[in-house]
C-alpha cells in the first residue's frame, strides 16, 4: 500500500543497533506511484523532503515536509577548499582542490561534501562551467578534481565552494587566474639595417614578436636562434637584447663567409606555453659580398716587354664592379724607380675599366711600375689586402742604320753624320758628352750647335767643327742613355766606324822624267 518513511543512516555512530534506523514521522502522508527528493528547498541550510505521488484516495497529491531542526540547531556554512591548483597542456586545463571542512558540531565525515566549480573569462564569471546554485550537491559531486578540454586561448578565472549534505555552501574560493594559450608566436617586425654587405662590415637585425595570451618571457631558455644562410651554410646571429617581445643581434662578415644572397632564418622561440615560433624564413634578406676585388687585366699586360713609348693610355680592368667614389688620382701611381708620373684618371666604365693618362707620356728603354692603392674599394666596400703592383717595360730604340754606313771606306769628308734609329729617342739624354767623334783615337769637337734630332727625334745629325780629314779611321759612339735606362744598363753605348777616303795620286805635273 501507500507508505512514506524516513530512515537515518546510523553508519559510523558507536554500536548502532541497526545500519539504517526507521524515523517515526507523523506528519508524512502516504503515498504511492510516487517521488521523493531531499532538498533545501528554502535556503536555511538544512535539507527538505518534498513527495509526490498518489494518496490513499488514489488522488494526486504533492507535499513539501519543512525540515524545522534547522531552528533549534541551525546548520552552520562549511569552509571553502584550499590548496587550489591548475595544469594545463595545450587546450585541456586540469583543476585540483582539498577537501572543505563541516563546521558542525556533529558533523559527518568529510567524504560526504561536494563541491561547486565555477569557470569563466571575468573573475566571477561562469561564462565555462556556471556556479550558479541547483537545489542539490555541488556540480563537480565529491570529485577534487575537475578536467576541461578543448578550450579556447584566453585567460581564465575559476573558483570552488564546498556544499555540505544540508546544501549548505560555503563561501568562494579567491578567483585563480589560468592562461589557456594554444596560438604560436610569429615574427611581427623584421628590420635589417643594409641590403649588401662586405668583409669586416656588420649585418645589424631587429626583430618584434607577437604573442596572445602567454606571451614570450625574456629568458635563455626561450630566446630565438637566428641564423644567415649563405651558400648552404648556417651562420649564427650574435644576440645583442632579447626582452621577449623584441630581439636585436648582428653577423660580421669574413673573408670566410661565402659570398651570395642570404636569408635569415629563425627558430626555437617559444611563448610561455612552450608553443613554437611559426617558422620564419627570410628569403633574400641581404647580398654577401666577400671576394676582394683584384686586378683582372692591364694594358699593357703585367711584366710586357717592348711597350711602344708613344703609346698615350693604360687601361686596369678589375674583378667586380667597384666604388667610383673610390677611384682618383690618388689611387694609382706610375714611377721608374725614383720618378713618379703625374697621372689623369678617367672615370671607371661599365667594364670595370678605369683609363690612366701619363701626362708628358712614356719615355723609351724604362722599366716602370704600376701601383694600385689598397684603398680602392668595390661596390661592397672591400679592399684588396694590400696594394696591387705590376711592371711593364717600354721598347729599347734600335739602330737601323748609320751615315756613313758602319765599317764603311773610302768615305767623303764632306759627308754630314747620322744615326738612324726605329723609335724615338730620349732626347733629355741629350747632353755634352751624348755623341762623341773620335778621330785616330783622338775626340773631336762637334761643329756648334752639336748633335740635333730631327725625323720626330728619331735619328741624330751632327757634324765635326774642323771637318772630316781624309785617309783618317774614325770611331762615332753614342751613349746608351738616349735610349733609355734598359739600353744603358744592359747593353751600353752605340758605335760604329768607318774611314775617309786615300787620296791618290792622278798625276804629277811635270812629268817624272822630264
Amino acid at each position: 500500500g501507500a507508505l512514506l518513511a524516513v530512515y537515518e543512516n546510523t553508519i559510523g555512530q558507536l554500536a548502532p543497533e541497526f545500519p539504517f534506523e526507521l524515523k517515526p514521522i507523523k506528519v508524512f502522508r502516504s503515498i504511492d506511484k510516487s517521488a521523493a527528493s531531499l532538498v533545501d528547498i528554502d535556503g536555511d541550510g538544512d535539507l527538505d523532503l518534498v513527495s509526490a505521488g498518489r494518496d490513499a484516495n488514489f488522488a494526486p497529491t504533492t507535499v513539501v515536509n519543512d525540515n524545522l531542526a534547522g531552528l533549534a540547531n541551525p546548520n552552520l556554512r562549511p569552509d571553502p577548499p584550499e590548496g587550489l591548483a591548475n595544469s594545463d597542456s595545450a587546450a585541456t586545463l586540469l583543476l585540483t582542490w582539498l577537501p572543505g571542512a563541516d563546521n558542525d558540531e556533529d558533523a559527518p565525515p568529510p567524504e560526504s561534501l561536494t563541491y561547486n566549480l565555477r569557470v569563466g573569462t571575468t573573475p566571477e564569471g561562469g561564462e565555462v562551467v556556471s556556479g550558479v546554485s541547483v537545489l542539490g550537491p555541488g556540480n563537480t559531486g565529491h570529485q577534487l578534481s575537475r578536467r576541461l578540454r578543448n578550450l579556447g586561448s584566453r585567460t581564465y578565472f575559476w573558483s570552488v565552494q564546498t556544499v555540505d549534505i544540508g546544501y549548505a555552501h560555503s563561501d568562494w574560493t579567491v578567483p585563480q587566474q589560468v592562461v589557456i594559450d594554444t596560438v604560436r608566436p610569429v615574427v611581427d617586425a623584421f628590420t635589417i639595417n643594409t641590403q649588401q654587405v662586405g668583409i669586416g662590415q656588420t649585418v645589424s637585425l631587429a626583430l618584434e614578436f607577437a604573442d596572445e595570451h602567454s606571451g614570450i618571457a625574456a629568458a635563455d631558455s626561450v630566446a630565438p636562434a637566428v641564423q644567415a644562410v649563405i651558400g648552404g651554410e648556417a651562420f649564427d646571429f650574435q644576440q645583442l637584447q632579447f626582452t621577449g617581445r623584441s630581439w636585436s643581434g648582428e653577423l660580421t662578415i669574413t673573408p670566410e663567409t661565402p659570398s651570395g644572397t642570404a636569408s635569415i632564418s629563425v627558430t626555437s622561440l617559444r611563448d610561455g606555453k612552450g608553443n613554437p615560433l611559426v617558422p620564419f624564413d627570410s628569403t633574400g634578406a641581404f647580398q654577401v659580398d666577400s671576394i676582394r676585388p683584384e686586378v683582372l687585366t692591364s694594358d699593357p699586360a703585367s711584366d710586357e716587354e717592348n711597350v711602344s713609348p708613344a703609346k698615350s693610355q693604360l687601361s686596369i680592368t678589375f674583378s667586380e664592379p667597384m666604388d667610383p667614389a673610390s677611384i682618383g688620382s690618388l689611387s694609382f701611381r706610375i714611377h721608374n724607380g725614383a720618378t713618379f708620373l703625374s697621372l689623369a684618371v678617367e672615370p671607371i666604365d661599365t667594364t670595370n675599366t678605369v683609363s690612366l693618362i701619363p701626362e708628358g707620356g712614356l719615355l723609351p728603354g724604362t722599366r716602370y711600375t704600376v701601383e694600385v692603392s689598397a684603398a680602392i674599394q668595390d661596390t661592397a666596400g672591400n679592399r684588396p689586402e694590400d696594394a696591387i703592383s705590376f711592371g711593364f717595360a717600354t721598347a729599347i730604340p734600335q739602330l737601323t742604320d748609320t751615315v756613313p754606313p758602319a765599317d764603311s771606306t773610302d768615305v767623303s769628308v764632306d759627308v754630314d753624320l747620322r744615326a738612324i734609329f726605329d723609335a724615338p729617342l730620349l732626347t733629355a739624354a741629350l747632353g755634352a758628352d751624348a755623341v762623341q767623334v773620335l778621330g785616330e783615337g783622338v775626340r773631336l769637337d762637334l761643329e756648334d750647335p752639336g748633335a740635333v734630332f730631327i725625323n720626330n727625334d728619331s735619328t741624330l745629325s751632327f757634324e765635326v767643327a774642323e771637318g772630316l780629314e781624309p785617309g783618317t779611321q774614325y770611331e762615332v759612339i753614342l751613349t746608351g742613355r738616349l735610349a733609355g735606362p734598359l739600353r744603358a744598363v744592359n747593353d751600353g753605348d752605340f758605335s760604329w766606324r768607318f774611314s775617309t777616303a786615300v787620296p791618290r795620286m792622278e798625276s804629277v805635273f811635270p812629268d817624272s822624267g822630264a
